[in-house]
């Protein structure tokens, strides 16, 4: 008999191990998900020359990917040879972009193990130049 329950007992580790391995593999796969969004984001704001329909279409590519928190920072260089900076949390606010000369994206995403019931939030940032 005390071989049977150590062999249940055997098996239930292998199977929780089994998994919580799972479990991270998966919150690893969504975390490196939510880098090369940014990354593809990030690229083709620098590809189009900051061009503002293709900055405000990474709003509506982040939300159709599932990420909701997105916000860009605009870095400006005025006439008189000062910068300056904006942020932009919608595509109607991305207006004129012809003197940006740096872009700052972060997107927030949920970081969760939900076999430990766990979940935070994670920012990814990158900078467009």
């Amino acid at each position: 008999m005390k071989e049977v329950f150590e062999s249940l007992l055997g098996a239930f580790f292998i199977v929780l191990v089994t998994v919580a391995s799972v479990a991270c593999i998966t919150t690893s796969i969504d975390a490196r998900n939510a880098d090369a969004a940014v990354q593809a984001y990030v690229t083709e704001i620098e590809h189009s020359n900051f061009s503002p329909s293709v900055v405000g279409s990474v709003f509506d590519q982040a939300a159709t990917d599932g990420y909701d928190d997105v916000s860009i920072t605009v870095f400006e260089r005025n006439d008189d040879g000062t910068t300056s900076q904006r942020v932009v949390s919608t595509p109607s606010a991305v207006g004129d972009t012809h003197r940006a000369y740096m872009m700052k994206l972060t997107m927030s995403y949920d970081f969760m193990l939900d076999f430990l019931d766990a979940s935070s939030t994670h920012t990814v940032t990158s900078y467009a130049r």
